[in-house]
């Protein structure tokens, strides 16, 4: 049997969405830790956080931490290639570590591009966000 009355008044909005709360792993640490903050924010503003496995997310940071301490050691060389003790021209090993991040980074990325926001999700921030700055450029 219905209860008898008025209805209860709602507290904020209707169909308003709530922000997950974002825990950084405690092993994160630097550049990981932030860009792990980075990109669950973003998948929060987007409303696909609740539906990401966060340890998604924890491979993405550890990635892109490793990919700029790679490129730091690669900067303080003098090349990008070196003679080998034969004569031969050879890369430097830690371009092929970069190449191999990198694509493992691109995966990752069209993983949590394709997961579908939650209904609570602001439809208008899911077009807004975008995924193409989820790896900024400006690194050094």
């Amino acid at each position: 049997m219905a209860k008898r009355g008025r209805k209860p008044k709602l507290s904020g909005k209707v169909g308003a969405s709530r922000k997950p709360s974002i825990k950084v792993p405690d092993y994160l640490e630097g550049v990981a830790a932030t860009e792990y903050v980075r990109v669950a924010e973003r998948l929060a503003d987007a409303g696909t956080l609740d539906s990401t496995d966060t340890r998604l997310i924890e491979l993405y940071a550890i990635n892109y931490d490793l990919i700029l301490r790679a490129r730091e050691e690669i900067l303080r060389g003098d090349s990008l290639v070196f003679i080998t003790d034969k004569g031969g021209m050879q890369q430097h090993p830690l371009l092929t570590y970069v190449n191999a991040a990198t694509i493992r980074l691109k995966g990752i990325i069209e993983t949590l591009s394709a997961i579908k926001p939650t209904e609570s999700s602001n439809d208008e921030k899911v077009e807004k966000s975008g995924w193409g700055d989820l790896i900024p450029m400006n690194v050094g």
